[in-house]
Formats: C-alpha cells, sequence, structure tokens
C-alpha cells in the first residue's frame, strides 16, 4: 500500500481507475430508469437504454484526480483548470440527455461561452504551421481567439455528431487519447501522460458495457466532455511546444473533423437545415448497407460491426499521427489521402444503397 500511495498513478492506479468507472457504470445500469428515446430518424439500436455513461466517466476521473490531488501530489494546475471546464460541457449536453431537444443554437452559443472563458484561462491557438495563418494569429489576439473557439466548439460537437453506434464515440476518444498520450510523452509533459492514461482507463468501464450490445450510453452531455478535454487538451499542448508539428493534431482527429465539415458541405448543397437529424453520416451509411441485401444483420450485430469498420479511420489516422508527429508535409498528406478515402467510401456505400432502392440520404 505504501509503494502504491507514493507511485501513483501506477498499473495498480491505473486499475482502480478502471474499477471506480465499472462500477459508477453498473450502478447507473442498474438503476439508471431516466431514458429518452433516440431521435428515430438516427435510430440505429433495438432498445432504449439511459444515456448517463458521460456522468459516469466524468465521475469516475473526478474522484481519482480529487484523490490524487490531496493525497499523492498536486495536479498540474493547467490540467485542473482544463478538467473544470470539461464539467461545464458535461452540464451543456447533459441537459439535452434529461430535458430533451435542447435548442441546437442554445448548446452551441453555451459552447462557444465556455470555451472563450477557458480560452482566457488556458491560452490561444497560437500556431497552425502554416507561415501565413501563423503571422495573422501573432500580429491578431482577435483571430487568435476566434480560431481557438471555432475549433474547440467544433471538434466537442464533432464528437457528438459521430456518437451513433456502440463504441463508436468512446473508442475513437480512446484511440485519440492514446496517439495524445505519446505525444505528451515526447514533449516531456509527465502530467499531461498520466492524465489522459487515466482517463482511458475511466472510457474503457464505459466501453465494455456500451459495447457490443450498448447497455449504456455516453449521451450528449459525455460526448460533449470527451471532445472538449480532447479539442482544448491538444490547443494546450500545442502552445507548449515547438518541438511537433500542429497537424498532428489535426490527424489524430481528422475522422470528427471532416465529419464535421462535410456534413455541413452535404447538407447545404441539399439545403437541409443543420439542426435537423438525418442519416448521412458514414457511420449510418456503414449501418444501414450492413442491414440490407441477402445477409441482413439484426441491429445490434450490424451496429457493433459497422462501429468496428468505422473506427478503422480514427485508428490509422492515430498511427500515423505517431509515426510523422514532427513532419508537417507528410501528416497534412495524411490528412489529404485519409479524406480522401473517405469520400470514395462514403459515396461507394451510397450508391450501393441507391441500387437497392434505399433512398438516397445526402
Amino acid at each position: 500500500m505504501t509503494y502504491f500511495l507514493h507511485h501513483f498513478p501506477s498499473i495498480l492506479g491505473f486499475l482502480i481507475t478502471y474499477l471506480i468507472s465499472l462500477l459508477i457504470i453498473l450502478l447507473l445500469v442498474r438503476w439508471g430508469h431516466l431514458n429518452r428515446n433516440f431521435d428515430q430518424i438516427q435510430n440505429s439500436h433495438e432498445h432504449v437504454a439511459n444515456r448517463f455513461g458521460g456522468i459516469a466517466i466524468a465521475v469516475a476521473m473526478l474522484l481519482v484526480v480529487c484523490y490524487q490531488n490531496i493525497a499523492i501530489e498536486k495536479i498540474n494546475i493547467e490540467i485542473q483548470v482544463l478538467f473544470f471546464f470539461s464539467w461545464a460541457a458535461l452540464f451543456i449536453g447533459f441537459l439535452d440527455d434529461i430535458l430533451g431537444h435542447v435548442s441546437p443554437i442554445f448548446r452551441s452559443l453555451a459552447m462557444i461561452g465556455v470555451a472563450v472563458i477557458a480560452g482566457f484561462n488556458l491560452g490561444w491557438l497560437d500556431k497552425v504551421h502554416i507561415d501565413l495563418i501563423d503571422n495573422l494569429v501573432n500580429d491578431n489576439l482577435i483571430l487568435a481567439a476566434s480560431l481557438t473557439v471555432v475549433g474547440v466548439v467544433g471538434l466537442t460537437n464533432s464528437f457528438n455528431l459521430i456518437d451513433g453506434l456502440n463504441g463508436l464515440c468512446s473508442g475513437t476518444a480512446i484511440l485519440i487519447l492514446a496517439a495524445l498520450c505519446y505525444v505528451s510523452s515526447v514533449l516531456g509533459f509527465k502530467e499531461f501522460t498520466s492524465f489522459y492514461l487515466l482517463l482511458i482507463f475511466c472510457i474503457f468501464g464505459f466501453f465494455i458495457l456500451n459495447f457490443p450490445r450498448g447497455r449504456i450510453f455516453l449521451g450528449d452531455g459525455g460526448a460533449y466532455f470527451l471532445g472538449f478535454l480532447i479539442a482544448q487538451g491538444s490547443i494546450l499542448l500545442n502552445s507548449r511546444s515547438t518541438e511537433i508539428s500542429s497537424w498532428v493534431f489535426v490527424l489524430m482527429c481528422i475522422y470528427n473533423i471532416w465529419e464535421t465539415i462535410f456534413s455541413m458541405l452535404r447538407r447545404a448543397i441539399s439545403r437541409q437545415s443543420w439542426s435537423v437529424a438525418d442519416r448521412g453520416h458514414l457511420h449510418q451509411l456503414v449501418f444501414d448497407n450492413l442491414c440490407q441485401g441477402k445477409s441482413v444483420f439484426q441491429k445490434t450485430t450490424a451496429n457493433a460491426l459497422a462501429s468496428i469498420l468505422c473506427l478503422l479511420f480514427p485508428a490509422a489516422s492515430s498511427v500515423l499521427a505517431m509515426m510523422f508527429f514532427d513532419n508537417s508535409s507528410a501528416l497534412q498528406l495524411a490528412c489529404i489521402c485519409l479524406v480522401i478515402v473517405y469520400l470514395a467510401i462514403y459515396f461507394s456505400l451510397r450508391a450501393r444503397l441507391t441500387k437497392a432502392n434505399t433512398p438516397a440520404r445526402f
């Protein structure tokens, strides 16, 4: 026990973190009866489970962080501030989980407010490794703040956007956090490495009950919580070092980023409101393709398989990000290649559905 107390977080510490998260998740699965039906147009499940998984992850992380901060050693103040604002993001998403149909405009404005206040406390985006933009950002605080807010709010919302299959959002977060752990380790930021590892183990406690059967869901609160931590944490790490390229963070999150951009483009082309749910996302096209044809999967099986297939995308981007973390040209090329692969798969799946007399969902 003495060794554990003086060497936390250790392998045992990570295991305790996982068990705390799993215990809270199990309690929520057993006694969490406040459920809300999913939007029918986006439903890829055979049942409705509670949407409080994000609360469990956040509470488990809070208990471990408080223990480490009080009993072991003071946690880096920046991490404490980052974690504090992540709870504000969690609350914004959680409002929709418990009330239902909270206005997207309200949530977006609230997230902008959180991002602005967090920026004043944690700093603004100061480089993107594009000379023209870097010069403008360095000379213009308003531009730097605007880029930061757009990046944080956009990436935070992107995690909610991909949260449509069992394990997809949490699995994507785990893969990105693993890459962030590697980058922070390379940079020598041990506190961030430990923090992200603890978060990974907390998510694992949720993941095993979310995938493959979906006994509990992240909810908007959980998606916002993870998205904000990754978005703001990436900006914080980017501003702390000149040893790596800013594009490493873009490549880590390219699946989320491009899914968001592409969704905005296709909705603009089809003159559809950005706040209206549809089934035009890549993960939903993969799911719909698995559910149609000669071999029709049950929803639960198709859901899990579609999630695994979609997770190959963030897995590839995270591995490439770790391989070329200090090479902007290679990272930019990897981003372009992955976007091309995304588009090829997307239009192939859409054409297959159209050929099978399934209405196109562009």
